[in-house]
């Protein structure tokens, strides 16, 4: 007599609400994703089935939302944005300004050069009073010595900015090893490093009483959202100095540049917004997980995760989101790659293919639109 064959199992999430659900949305095949010969990606989307349930044809249709004005937001509402607004200084202006900038430079890195390997085991009571190289009786001090007489020549407000600046990279360097060390990385020691004039950007924290009126007011011009490349000559001119890798520094643009316009799009063209919890920081860990299992990615995997920075793009996300009235909902995804968005069974035999295919109802769909769309309904009810 033939056994009885027991039948798959199915995740906990998925019940008869889910189920209904599931028959009444759109279901995309893999025909649906198929590319035509020489067709971009973007192309075909708009061949996909009317029946969406994110309505994908209406996105270019219908009118894109812009960002509510101030007075109509929420009172509970907390957002805090930035600008950038382009300056035009006289040259008599930008001279001063490359002077303050200059000086700030200079008075960090001399803190550094002079601390050494000290600020390891100083604390910060001991660093303010060990290293002084601003007070109000600044000449007198420890630092008078080693700064240059042009340095005088910028407000005091800009040498306190360095100072502050200094004791707060300590900080966060210091937390940065102590984090490491309590998850089990072995990794070198943090360095503190030299500010160049090849940084991206330099900030100084201006006093609001350094501000005044004009008596005139005029539409100010934000910055392009665009830049150009220039190739420069290499002289084969070798330096023993340390700078940052300029690499590095455009790759933080370009995410950045992407994290706006997705979050952007996201935000005109959507209500809600299901974003799923990606602890990328627990992925990458070199030590034991909770689960008894090692991490299986390598590290120039674990660095291209790190690269792409997902918890500031839910930062951008929800700021986003929350100018144009809508709402970002943070869920889970347990069990949402495995199980099929048709029938429920959990495909355990799953690989690294592209296409998930279900052996028990012989459903193929992209790997990637099974799981977004097992996310959504999942995770439904929490929308608002």
């Amino acid at each position: 007599m033939e056994a009885q064959r027991q039948p798959p199992d199915c995740p906990d999430w998925w019940d008869e609400e889910v189920e209904m659900l599931a028959e009444e949305a759109w279901l995309p095949v893999a025909q649906d994703f198929c590319q035509r010969s020489g067709e971009p990606y973007s192309r075909c989307i708009h061949h996909l089935a009317g029946k969406s349930f994110v309505g994908l044809r209406n996105l270019t249709n219908h009118s894109l939302r812009g960002a509510m004005p101030v007075e109509l937001l929420p009172e509970n509402l907390d957002i805090d944005s930035s600008i950038k607004i382009e300056l035009s200084p006289t040259p008599e202006e930008r001279c001063q300004l490359r002077k303050m900038f200059g000086a700030f430079r200079f008075v960090y890195n001399k803190l550094v050069d002079l601390v050494g390997d000290d600020w390891r085991r100083l604390s910060q009571a001991q660093l303010r009073a060990d290293y002084r190289p601003v007070r109000s009786v600044t000449r007198r001090n420890l630092l008078t010595d080693h700064l240059p007489d042009w340095v005088w020549d910028v407000p005091q407000k800009i040498l306190d900015a360095a100072f502050t600046d200094f004791l707060k990279t300590i900080t966060t360097t210091k937390a940065g090893d102590e984090a490491a060390r309590n998850n089990g990385e072995n990794r070198r020691p943090s360095e503190l490093h030299f500010k160049t004039r090849k940084n991206n950007s330099t900030s100084i924290e201006i006093q609001v009483e350094s501000f005044g009126y004009t008596g005139h007011a005029s539409q100010a011009r934000f910055l392009p959202n665009y830049f150009g490349w220039r190739r420069g000559s290499d002289e084969g001119i070798a330096t023993k100095e340390d700078f940052p890798e300029p690499t590095h520094a455009r790759i933080k643009r370009i995410v950045k540049d992407m994290h706006q316009k997705v979050a952007k799009w996201l935000s005109v063209n959507f209500d809600v917004v299901l974003l799923p919890k990606f602890p990328v920081s627990q992925l990458v860990r070199r030590r034991n997980r909770p689960d008894g299992r090692r991490r299986r990615i390598n590290s120039v995997t674990a660095r291209r995760m790190l690269t792409w920075s997902h918890y500031k793009f839910r930062q951008m996300l929800d700021y986003k989101m929350k100018r144009t009235g809508g709402v970002v909902v943070v869920c889970d995804e347990p069990w949402t790659t495995k199980t099929c968005s048709h029938c429920g069974r959990i495909n355990h035999r799953i690989t690294v293919q592209k296409t998930f295919w279900c052996p028990e109802c012989n459903y193929v769909c992209d790997r990637d639109v099974n799981a977004a769309r097992n996310i959504f309904l999942k995770n439904e009810r929490l929308i608002p």
